[in-house]
């Protein structure tokens, strides 16, 4: 790509590329959220992935469910074709239908879906929003995974600076605040966990900060460029700075009716 050719969501996709993973988590509590639902589920389930990345989630659970097939979706064409790439290396990709897509579209039958597996992404619909959207394409007793952004401080302990970036996303609330969300629609919560520490930093923070300094130096002096560094030079920095006052939580539900 030549620096005539930018734009702000060029730079953000350059700086995301080829990442470990796409946001906060880790195989560890991707198998132990798995485990909340695993004994819901038949022996070959039919599994959706939706905002599935370069697809790190969906890679460790075809490992764990050996004879479970995956409907990957992601609206972002380089994210899928490295998807069928790790697949393929894996020995899945038998398994793994991989499509470019809008997951609040899902492009599959209704009442067809054993689990949907979402990590990081449901903000784009909305909690309510997507669980109601997605009843349709589950199977009666059928169960969402999701992990989300969580604070964890109250409202008046958190800093300033934190609160001002994190208004990018109002809908952000505490675990309690979700779970009142959960029990407002036809799911039953099955339980749910704080990702660790060291799921920000091992797969996440650490590679993108290389990568974030990696692109700085390259369009140093370019300022199509600028934003996109500056916001994810910030967002590490936040996260340092304030661990206490937000997290990720995973979240497993069971649709109830």
């Amino acid at each position: 790509m030549t620096q005539t050719d930018l734009d702000t969501a060029s730079i953000f996709f350059e700086i995301h590329s080829d990442m470990p993973r796409q946001g906060v988590g880790s195989a560890h509590s991707t198998l132990r959220a798995l485990e909340f639902a695993e004994p819901l589920l038949p022996d070959a389930p039919f599994i959706a992935d939706f905002g599935c990345g370069p697809g790190p989630g969906t890679l460790v659970l075809a490992n764990a469910l050996p004879r479970a097939q995956f409907l990957c979706v992601d609206r972002h064409e380089p994210f899928i074709e490295a998807l069928i790439n790790r697949a393929t290396a894996q020995g899945c990709i038998d398994r793994v239908t991989a499509v470019l897509a809008d997951m609040g579209a899902p492009p599959c039958a209704k009442n067809s879906l054993d689990m949907i597996w979402c990590e990081g992404a449901l903000y784009n619909l909305g909690i309510e929003n997507g669980l109601e959207l997605w009843r349709d394409y589950l199977k009666p007793g059928g169960c969402v995974a999701f992990s989300e952004p969580v604070w964890t401080s109250p409202p008046d302990q958190r800093p300033d600076e934190l609160v001002e970036f994190w208004a990018a996303y109002p809908q952000m609330r505490d675990g309690p605040g979700i779970e009142a969300i959960i029990a407002k629609t036809p799911y039953r919560l099955l339980g749910g966990f704080d990702l660790p520490h060291e799921d920000w930093w091992t797969e996440y923070y650490d590679p993108l900060q290389e990568r974030v300094e990696m692109i700085a130096a390259h369009y140093a002096g370019n300022p199509v460029a600028t934003g996109p560094v500056n916001h994810t030079s910030k967002e590490i920095a936040l996260r340092k700075a304030y661990p206490d006052h937000y997290g990720y939580r995973f979240f497993i539900v069971q649709l109830a009716d």
